[in-house]
């Protein structure tokens, strides 16, 4: 009886592990018919595996993400200097995507993602980045006889900055934070020419080191605790998602949870504030500027507002049909309502 293996669902994983395997032997051997070699035979692995039935190239997977980065190009082309913010893409790409493709929240692409988060400037610093870090991994693999150590930083280098190219490896601390360890290893592992150094300067450079590491372990610190509260209570506890909001002021999903659950207790007054906070935070979700109208809304007398946030939500994600039908039935009625008020809350009517 033969054994089924199961397919392989990580295309990207599998070019990754082909451009260690060049960039091994390129390291090992500085003989270009080795590379020639190593191509060879991963093409050739690559087209067995698929014969086998062990990969599937998951065309529709690959159409998707060819949107994703029509999409990150698109802002980035918009805001080409200083992107639309760290994270944000999952908020502004529903306004630039195609009605068929789902509302990502990443670009799959690390360099893309970079053009869109933080402009032109940051995804070239981050580009020429891993450039000089496989140039230097390479110079550092012939420096020291090719020996192990040399090929396996360069080798892994390779295929995390070839696995940036269809993937988003920066938001996987999992992924994320071997590979710059890998940078510090392919630093400290480059031989330094002897310079005495005055001791003031030593001393300088440490201060500034644990300074900055201090400032990091402070922030990433509250960040996690804030996280804690939240995921402990589930989003359920007001009293866990204030303290969140405290730790973290800055991210806007605590502030749409909060405005939730005043929404869940009847406080809709309550609840347009902390909508209008995860706005402020994050102006590109449309979501918010949705939660903030219904809101406003249920507060009542405030239909200009709403119209204005629903138009906000309509224009950022043009694809959802429920944001269009609301703000066309506030619109609707508010032209039926005598001196132009809002009759009845059309919110209300659809529960």
């Amino acid at each position: 009886m033969g054994v089924e293996l199961p397919a392989a669902e990580s295309r990207g994983g599998f070019i990754a592990f082909g451009a260690m395997a060049l960039a091994g032997l390129v390291a090992a051997s500085r003989r270009v018919w080795w590379a020639l070699l190593a191509v060879a035979v991963i093409v050739g692995v690559f087209v067995t595996a698929q014969q086998a039935g062990l990969i599937r190239h998951g065309w529709a997977s690959a159409a998707a993400r060819g949107d994703y980065w029509r999409g990150a190009v698109e802002i980035a082309r918009d805001h080409p200097w200083f992107g639309t913010g760290p994270g944000t893409f999952g908020s502004i790409y529903p306004k630039y995507k195609t009605a068929l493709t789902e509302e990502a929240q990443l670009v799959h692409n690390s360099y893309l993602q970079m053009a869109s988060d933080s402009g032109a400037a940051g995804a070239v610093v981050f580009a020429v980045l891993w450039l000089l870090a496989l140039r230097d991994g390479f110079r550092l693999a012939r420096q020291r006889g090719n020996d192990a150590v040399g090929i396996a930083v360069v080798a892994a280098l390779a295929g995390f900055a070839v696995h940036g190219l269809l993937d988003f490896d920066l938001y996987v601390p999992g992924v994320a934070v071997p590979a710059f360890l890998m940078l510090g290893m392919l630093q400290g592992l480059k031989p330094v020419p002897v310079r005495p150094a005055r001791r003031p300067a030593r001393l300088a450079r440490a201060t500034a080191g644990l300074a900055l590491g201090a400032v990091v372990a402070y922030l990433a610190g509250r960040s996690l605790l804030a996280d804690f509260y939240n995921l402990r209570t589930a989003g359920t506890d007001p009293v866990a998602v204030r303290r969140a909001i405290d730790l973290n002021p800055a991210n806007p999903r605590y502030w749409a949870l909060a405005g939730d659950l005043a929404i869940q207790h009847g406080h809709a007054t309550e609840a347009a504030e902390f909508y209008r906070a995860a706005v402020r935070n994050d102006p590109y979700r449309a979501a918010y500027h949705w939660r903030w109208a219904r809101a406003l809304l249920a507060a009542g007398g405030r239909d200009e507002e709403a119209v204005e946030q629903l138009k906000m939500a309509v224009d950022l994600n043009p694809t959802q049909g429920r944001y269009c039908a609301d703000l066309t039935t506030v619109e609707e009625n508010i032209r039926q309502a005598p001196g132009g008020l809002l009759k009845s809350n059309p919110i209300e009517k659809r529960r």
